[in-house]
């Protein structure tokens, strides 16, 4: 993982002064950009993109390079740096309201907007199906049927929305969390349906997650284990792992990183904290999500729920960030240079 998570689209760059997003649009390799932030022009390369530190002088252009002329130091020093403590506040500082921030709320609501619709349309399913069972009337049956072909129609168009929305929202946080930015510069363009294949990233990573959890039934059934929850367990624990994988790889079918698999050993204390984290998150959103859906009423539970998923994925692709921040050797460099400056 020395590379970090490299999933750069070719739509923009960095600045690198002030590590500003700047849309690149349909400009010609080595054509200037100037950043509207700092007012700085830089030219476009074939070079890899990445997000400096903010407050990069040339001075430090010279200690960044230093540490990054070959791909065998570069891995080296990836491990020597995720082999340090992570600092106390890696899991927790900006994470939980990150969300909720001001310039982050429209792109929360929007998400939860869509995750409402879909969890109405899969209650509305469930309901249609249940009352079917009952003794009722040819008229009262066809309804229902109808009311089953709506829901799934509805749930289907749903499901696209909101499977596209998580994975690129929830993929810009990842990456730019990862190159050490504290906001998000810019969100992708709905109406564009920019970061599009972001869900075959996203996609893959939840199925390939899912296999081994499935896979081990017989595992669960001599355990006493339901199944589903010991897919749910799985999905949770190799989801990094493959998500991760692919996006060093630059490909969704590229699962098996070797540099992310051999962080885990460099850097067991930062996953361990990861996973203890990530693990009580979505414990405790889905008991409240399980009390909203049995208590709180089907208009109260609906939108609650829907808002408190959109909130735990975006929550969880910040801490997914923090972590490749700190095993790809980027939060060293960070600190290192602090300590210098």
């Amino acid at each position: 993982m020395s590379g970090g998570v490299n999933m750069v689209p070719e739509t923009y760059s960095f600045c690198p002064r002030c590590a500003a997003r700047v849309e690149i649009g349909r400009v010609q390799l080595g054509a200037n950009l100037t950043c509207r932030a700092c007012g700085h022009q830089f030219a476009i390369s074939r070079e890899p993109r990445t997000r400096a530190g903010v407050g990069q002088g040339r001075g430090e252009g010279d200690r960044r390079n230093a540490l990054e002329k070959k791909p065998v130091e570069r891995e080296q020093w990836a491990h020597e740096a995720t082999q340090l403590a992570p600092p106390p506040g890696l899991f927790f500082s900006d994470v939980f309201g990150f969300p909720l921030r001001l310039e982050n709320l429209p792109h929360t609501l929007a998400l939860g907007s869509a995750a409402v619709v879909l969890i109405g349309a899969v209650r509305l399913a469930v309901w249609c199906l249940g009352a079917d069972n009952e003794n009722v009337d040819e008229f009262i049956r066809v309804l229902l049927w109808n009311g089953l072909l709506l829901s799934i129609t509805l749930g289907m168009f749903s499901l696209l929305i909101c499977g596209y929305l998580a994975s690129a929202y929830g993929l810009t946080v990842l990456h730019d969390t990862s190159h050490g930015a504290e906001a998000v510069e810019v969100w992708p363009c709905v109406l564009l349906l920019e970061d599009v294949g972001a869900a075959a990233y996203v996609a893959s990573g939840l199925i390939l997650a899912a296999l081994p959890g499935v896979l081990a039934s017989e595992l669960w059934q001599w355990l006493g284990v339901p199944k589903p929850w010991g897919i749910a367990v799985a999905l949770p624990a190799f989801f990094p792992l493959f998500l991760l994988s692919m996006l060093e790889s630059q490909s969704p079918l590229g699962p098996f990183s070797s540099r992310v698999w051999q962080s885990v050993l460099y850097g067991w204390r930062v996953w361990a904290i990861f996973y203890a984290v990530s693990f009580a998150v979505l414990a405790v959103a889905a008991a409240v999500f399980i009390a909203l859906t049995r208590h709180g009423g089907w208009t109260v539970g609906l939108v609650a729920s829907g808002l408190l998923a959109a909130v735990i994925w975006i929550v969880y692709f910040r801490l997914l960030g923090r972590l490749a921040w700190f095993c790809s050797g980027r939060w060293a460099k960070e600190h290192s240079r602090q300590t210098i400056e």
